[in-house]
């Protein structure tokens, strides 16, 4: 049986469980560069997003951060949404991140909201690549 994949898009671009494509600085932070290359790098990263959820090859798609896209303006709202209603039939989608707009609310099943308890961030430890960014 193939092992099922979780796929991930965000501003960083995509990243799978088999592939990972992230646009960093030369000190590896990805948190830097420039914001045409953020604002590219979301805009494939949705058109690679909307491909995998009209495939139907996954039955859980991550889109990991993908409020932050919307926030800045990388990627609308209507297009994410049209892209959501479009998906396969039994791919069930996550999208993580804060401060999602009202549409993107109205439109999901189900809405969590996080709070810390205790984070590795607070006791000084860095961000570890591909599990943090």
């Amino acid at each position: 049986m193939e092992r099922e994949r979780l796929v991930s898009a965000s501003s960083r671009s995509l990243r799978t469980t088999d592939e990972v494509k992230t646009p960093l600085r030369e000190d590896g932070d990805p948190r830097s560069g420039h914001p045409e290359q953020h604002a590219r790098a979301a805009r494939e990263a949705w058109a690679r997003a909307q491909e995998l959820l009209a495939a139907g090859r996954h039955r859980v798609v991550v889109l990991d951060e993908l409020t932050h896209v919307l926030v800045e303006g990388y990627v609308s709202c209507d297009e994410v949404l049209a892209g959501l209603s479009a998906r396969a039939a039994d791919t069930t989608v996550v999208v993580t991140g804060r401060y999602a707009p009202v549409p993107l609310l109205d439109a999901a099943d189900l809405v969590t909201e996080m709070r810390a308890v205790r984070h590795p961030f607070s006791r000084g430890m860095k961000a570890l690549p591909g599990i943090d960014y």
